[in-house]
């Protein structure tokens, strides 16, 4: 059986993603940080956001809402295919780290997403299906804004493989792999208002004949909520930090 050749929409795809980290940087240095009040330590910042909706075990439930266009600037040249999308995410906290002397932290995430989308322009009514996701939040001290990178694996079922005149979409069954930067603001200790850059790709891996596959690029906003928090009593909730907060008060 002859090898087929890997997919050129794809190969621009995983080359354009080296990009989302330059704009995860310059997104980190834009985002302002206050400057700590006098007399703050570590246990007020780890009670406050974002540091306290970050524990080990944290779950969150994310919307976001947006469009994303065809072909996206610096990527492979594939069809239009400009479409509205709407994203469910439920997403855990696996862990936190420190950076550069404590002064930032890191949290990892993994997220399950519903996603539905409809097609406003091109070929096809609309595309629906699943993404698992790993983030990694970085968190800077005194500040409220959280910036994130993301990237994931996804699958969807469309009816743009209907339309037998274009090359790109040839089934019902595609993947989504795809990437993304994103920034939450804290506006309290469970809510975020979050906006982010989304790079998504959908071809078929060459299981159907035509693979011409979809590179698009677009923006979302929503908000996040955090829920089933841990306490200082249980795993993950740094119970030290914690305690010194509740006995000044």
């Amino acid at each position: 059986m002859k090898k087929m050749p890997f997919p050129g929409a794809f190969r621009r795809f995983l080359r354009f993603s080296r990009i989302m980290p330059v704009v995860f940087v310059v997104i980190l240095q834009l985002s302002p940080v206050p400057a700590r009040a006098a007399g703050s330590g570590e246990g007020e910042w780890e009670a406050s956001p974002p540091a306290a909706s970050f524990q080990k075990g944290t779950l969150s439930f994310q919307f976001l809402g947006g469009a994303l266009f065809s072909p996206a600037p610096l990527a492979a040249r594939t069809d239009v295919f400009d479409y509205g999308q709407v994203n469910l995410r439920l997403g855990r906290v696996f862990g936190r780290f420190d950076h550069c002397g404590g002064s930032m932290r890191g949290a990892v995430e993994g997220i399950a997403e519903l996603t539905v989308s409809r097609i406003f322009k091109g070929f096809g009514h609309y595309f629906a299906g699943g993404t698992v996701l790993v983030r990694y939040n970085l968190l800077r001290t005194g500040s409220r804004f959280a910036p994130y990178a993301q990237a994931g694996l996804g699958a969807v079922y469309s009816d743009a493989s209907k339309d037998r005149s274009q090359t790109a979409i040839g089934q019902s069954f595609e993947f989504t792999p795809q990437c993304a930067v994103g920034l939450r603001y804290f506006i309290g200790r469970r809510w975020t208002l979050d906006g982010e850059l989304s790079f998504q790709h959908i071809s078929n891996a060459q299981l159907a004949e035509r693979n011409g596959g979809i590179n698009a690029l677009g923006g979302l906003v929503g908000f996040t909520c955090f829920f089933d928090m841990p306490d200082s009593g249980r795993s993950g909730a740094l119970p030290a930090a914690g305690n010194r907060v509740s006995e000044r008060r």
